[in-house]
């Protein structure tokens, strides 16, 4: 079984931030949430890909000398 070094999940776009329960009122409230948060997760993906070429780039280096 292999070692888990990074756990990445989806996250809930369509619910409220605050709570689950509420309701949005608007169309656009919906649209400006669900592209914030994907915004976000876009973000959060690009910080572990850049990790994970980072650690890449560390052990070719650490290989080659």
């Amino acid at each position: 079984m292999p070692f888990v070094k990074r756990k990445i999940e989806p996250g809930q776009i369509r619910k409220h931030e605050k709570d689950s329960t509420l309701v949005f009122e608007e169309h656009s409230e919906v649209a400006n949430n669900a592209l914030v948060k994907a915004l976000k997760q876009l973000s959060s993906l690009t910080f572990h890909a850049e990790d994970i070429f980072r650690e890449i780039e560390n052990e070719v280096k650490s290989i080659s000398q």
